[in-house]
């Protein structure tokens, strides 16, 4: 489970209360409320939905039913007027099967003015915000005209979409539009050339109050078409004079970095700002004590430092992100809405500047960023827009190991925990979640997790959503019952919920095994192995029946099944096989049957876990060894595993089978079976393994088949090249001991076959094992001996 970096896209709005609209991120972002009474936006995980025109709710209504939508939405309350274009209509049935009405405006309406148009170069694609109306009811909402032609496949346009949008709708409803029906007009073009050439001008002979109407200028042509605007700023050379006018004493400093906010939204920006050398300045300005001038500094230097690599160098290098958490440090404490706004910018700063970058990130856990960010979500858990900045802020940072490292000595567990039982929206949950299954990977806050309650918050969830047909339900049920079994995995933790078999979390998760929820199936078998993984706790679940409950659950999922359940409910019955005292009773209770019902499964997790499984069965089992190994089926399955080697799992496992079988039973029976389906190539093989502990097990079964049938394996040993393998065994200084002393005594039995021992005696093993005589290993050293006098003897 994991967590995917968050990033926070370029900050929209000019106004001072921003902190930045995210671009492709898993969630919906929360605005102010009084922007949320008026226009929800947001980016999560579908692509558009909007409240079509003329929807038959009250007003009070839809303020509380407005659509809960993933990816990219713009949700819509009260009237909406949207205007759609035919092409935008069929792009939003092709991918969302949604059917949406046009709303365009009637005979006899004023057409409405078009305050914000960008489009794609690449494929003619754009979205226009034709015009924002203040509503004449003040209760009411203000109408917005949207024409999007699509598909609109640019991140950077969106972007654009959602920043305008906002400000043109909190512009739109501000009291300075008091008797106005509609936002101001478009800039005249002619009006921010003079602008720009004004400002080229500014450091000889502009005054302050001139300097600041073409700031003004640039900013509302910025908030009409940012994209256009930013092309004519960098053409202009503007961007160098810039550089000039960052300076603490100027009255204009804050407007000039708001400009250099706005215009690096865009991506084709943010180069020219590093190259016109705004960075050093910027981090200067972080060092004075303005607020608004600090608000718009970290505006400008997070838009600079998002997906650009020139601008989070340019930071590294001026060492802006040290000033930076050092006024996170310093502003922790407070909680009045201009510091926290501050705060909000920063974070958001930071997570620009260190996204998927280990090293920034690294260097920002070197500065005890962590602890800072884990206070600050307790101090301001009331501020819905900073706590989801630091959400966002851990989510990046926590997947580095020396992350969790730090995240441990500090209470997230308990904030975590204590937000999440706070939340009641989805996207909130799943915030909380992506951060929390990175941390849950370490040991120490899983047992924090468990101790703070997460546990019971999770278990609520499976209650509340398994029998809901809601697609949030339904991932809110995976991502609640997958971080269940994650919290498992620490030794501590698990135990902690066993508590001996009889705590009441034990007992909700042996329900999941019969719902008929496969993702509770599944999270209920993955739990039982997790459970299963000392050899008490094994014993007491097979004691309390949990056999029959995995072998039920398998049964379900013979025909056609799911893939992942069969693979659980297997690793679970195979953890439960390891103590010795329970493989008797599982037997017995039909276990082997249960799973050999899944031979024809072609999927190779499914064969290694039914493998795996059987080997554990059959452990120092001789009867059941016996009547496996002469399962004509089961061996030629086995033989044919072994040879998939583009699965080296299963080629492993089915080698081990194969070798285990000979082992345990000592069958006569067992060995012809295995000959005749071809299985001695194979062992012969697997004795040349990198790991010991398979090549061990090879010499051992290849040395039972030379004692018991040595006649009827001959030819295959022979065509398979044993005794020179041997040989190299013997005569290379790294094979183990016991490899030494089991190739020893398999040449002992060898040689009571004629074609086999004149293999012997033509490749002087005498030579190489009267070396062995004075090996450091009593055992091989007492061996040699005999292995020497045995072949001396034959010669």
């Amino acid at each position: 489970m994991g967590v995917v970096a968050r990033r926070v896209a370029p900050a929209a709005c000019p106004g001072p209360a921003r902190s930045g609209f995210p671009q492709g991120a898993n969630r919906a972002q929360q605005y102010p409320a009084a922007a949320r009474l008026k226009c929800y936006l947001a980016c999560s995980r579908a692509l558009f939905h909007i409240h079509p025109a003329g929807v038959d709710k009250p007003l009070s209504l839809l303020r509380e039913s407005h659509a809960q939508v993933s990816l990219g939405q713009l949700r819509w309350m009260g009237r909406s007027k949207v205007h759609i274009t035919d092409s935008f209509k069929l792009w939003m049935m092709k991918f969302l099967s949604l059917r949406v009405n046009s709303a365009a405006p009637s005979e006899g309406q004023d057409q409405p003015q078009d305050l914000f148009n960008t489009k794609d170069a690449a494929d003619n694609t754009g979205i226009t915000i034709l015009a924002v109306e203040k509503p004449q009811n003040p209760k009411s909402f203000p109408a917005c005209w949207i024409q999007i032609d699509g598909p609109v496949k640019s991140k950077h346009i969106w972007g654009d979409l959602f920043g305008h949008l906002l400000f043109l709708v909190n512009q739109s409803t501000e009291a300075q539009c008091d008797n106005a029906n509609a936002i101001q007009p478009p800039v005249a073009k002619n009006n921010l050339s003079d602008a720009l050439k004004k400002l080229k001008i500014t450091t000889t002979d502009s005054t302050a109050d001139s300097l600041e109407g073409c700031l003004d200028c640039l900013l509302q042509a910025l908030a009409q078409n940012n994209m256009e605007t930013s092309e004519k700023i960098q053409k202009s050379g503007v961007l160098q004079v810039f550089a000039s006018l960052l300076t603490p004493q100027s009255s204009c400093t804050a407007k000039v970095a708001n400009v250099i906010a706005e215009v690096a939204r865009n991506e084709f920006m943010r180069n020219p700002c590093v190259d016109a050398g705004l960075i050093p300045p910027l981090v200067q300005l972080l060092n004075c004590k303005d607020q608004e001038v600090l608000l718009q500094t970290g505006r400008a230097l997070g838009n600079i430092c998002y997906d650009s690599h020139e601008g989070r160098n340019a930071v590294d290098r001026a060492g802006g992100a040290h000033i930076v958490v050092d006024h996170i440090r310093s502003l922790c404490s407070k909680t009045d809405p201009a510091s926290e706004k501050l705060l909000t910018v920063f974070c958001g700063m930071l997570m620009n500047y260190s996204n998927e970058n280990d090293t920034l990130q690294s260097q920002l856990i070197n500065m005890g960023v962590i602890p800072t960010l884990v206070k600050l979500l307790g101090i301001h858990c009331q501020n819905a827009a900073l706590t989801e900045m630091c959400l966002v802020a851990f989510g990046n940072l926590a997947e580095l190991e020396s992350s969790k490292e730090q995240f441990a000595y500090t209470n997230i567990a308990e904030e975590l925990v204590k937000l999440f039982k706070k939340q009641i929206e989805h996207d909130k949950k799943e915030m909380i979640f992506e951060v929390l299954a990175p941390l849950a990977e370490n040991d120490v806050i899983k047992l924090q997790l468990v101790e703070a309650g997460l546990v019971e918050c999770l278990l609520e969830i499976v209650q509340k959503t398994v029998d809901s047909d809601k697609e949030d339900d339904i991932a809110e049920l995976k991502t609640a019952s997958d971080l269940m079994v994650l919290l498992l995995l620490g030794d501590e933790s698990m135990q902690k919920l066993f508590e001996g078999g009889k705590g009441s979390v034990f007992q909700r998760v042996l329900s999941w095994i019969p719902s008929n929820s496969h993702q509770l199936q599944l999270a209920g078998a993955l739990a039982i192995a997790n459970f299963a993984r000392n050899d008490g706790n094994c014993i007491h679940m097979v004691d309390n029946g949990i056999v029959q409950k995995l072998m039920d659950l398998l049964d379900r999922h013979v025909e056609d099944g799911n893939v992942t359940v069969q693979h659980a409910a297997l690793s679970a019955l195979r953890n439960l096989a390891i103590p010795v005292v329970n493989k008797a009773k599982m037997l017995s209770a039909g276990v082997a049957e249960a799973v050999l019902k899944f031979l024809r499964s072609e999927m190779p997790p499914v064969q290694f876990k039914l493998l795996g499984t059987l080997r554990m069965l059959i452990d120092a089992q001789a009867e059941a060894a016996e009547q496996l190994g002469k399962n004509v089926k089961l061996v030629e399955r086995l033989v044919e595993w072994c040879e998939a080697k583009d699965h080296a799992g299963v080629m492993g496992e089915s080698n081990r089978l194969l070798s285990a079988l000979i082992r345990h039973s000592k069958s006569k029976d067992v060995i012809r079976t295995i000959v005749q389906s071809g299985g001695i190539k194979h062992l012969v093989t697997m004795a040349t393994s990198e790991h010991v502990i398979m090549q061990n097990e090879a010499l051992v079964a290849l040395a039972l088949i030379a004692a018991l049938e040595l006649v009827t394996a001959e030819k295959d040993l022979e065509n398979a090249q044993l005794v020179q393998i041997l040989h190299r065994l013997l005569s290379d200084d790294r094979s183990a001991p016991e490899i030494k002393y089991n190739s020893m005594v398999l040449i002992c039995a060898l040689i009571g076959s004629e074609p086999l021992q004149k293999e012997v005696h033509s490749m002087a093993f005498l030579e190489v094992v009267s070396k062995l005589r004075s090996h450091e290993n009593k055992t091989v050293a007492q061996q040699a001996s005999l292995t020497e006098q045995r072949l001396a003897v034959e010669s």
